[in-house]
């Protein structure tokens, strides 16, 4: 079984945008030319600090992921893709120092209600460099292609099992276009990220055939 990687939807929905914060768009950078061509330079980061969960989504629609230099190394030391992760430097843009790393993941509603979208929160405010320098080095993550999406008769998105390359972490792109689909996981790569960051994820499962 193959699953889609999401950040979780914490209460009621605003803690996404708290997990993952967003990009403000990038700026020309990094030498590598691959596959993830609608992502090339480094990318401008806008989010909550100075904790930040181990993997975030600030691009939802990118295949990429942001991760903190820890586990970077978790990553690194886990052999869980057919070729090594790319990783790139990202600027800290504008981090808002805001503590909610304490509150109970659990509940429906967070803590302090909020009289606008996160986004918008973390956008009136001023960036924080001490929360900058608390978030640590952190890295976008640039995962393996695997072009082995397609669309069934039914227009759901499918695994074709004789394109995949066997990693348990991809980025996921369709076989005959350019169209992405995200970061997927086998069986493997699901429990291994369960096990490591559940708290902070959703899986969406995907069929294969």
């Amino acid at each position: 079984m193959f699953s889609k990687i999401r950040s979780r939807y914490l209460f009621g929905g605003v803690g996404r945008s708290m997990i993952d914060g967003y990009s403000n768009g990038r700026v020309e950078g990094g030498t590598t030319v691959d596959e993830l061509l609608n992502y090339q330079g480094i990318l401008r980061l806008a989010r909550l600090g100075p904790f930040m969960p181990p993997m975030t989504a600030p691009d939802p629609n990118s295949p990429c992921r942001v991760v903190t230099q820890h586990f970077r190394k978790v990553l690194e030391e886990s052999a869980l893709t057919s070729t090594p992760i790319e990783y790139r430097e990202v600027i800290k843009e504008h981090i808002v120092e805001f503590h909610w790393e304490s509150w109970d993941r659990r509940q429906d509603f967070p803590d302090v209600e909020f009289d606008c979208a996160p986004e918008q929160f973390i956008e009136a405010q001023p960036h924080s460099p001490s929360a900058a320098v608390g978030l640590g080095e952190i890295w976008e993550a640039r995962f393996p292609v695997c072009k082995c999406l397609r669309t069934s008769p039914t227009s759901q998105q499918v695994i074709a099992l004789s394109k995949w390359d066997g990693s348990h972490l991809f980025a996921g792109r369709s076989e005959s276009s350019r169209q992405w689909g995200g970061l997927y996981a086998d069986d493997i790569g699901r429990n291994w990220l369960q096990d490591r960051m559940g708290e902070f994820i959703d899986f969406e499962e995907v069929h294969a055939e």
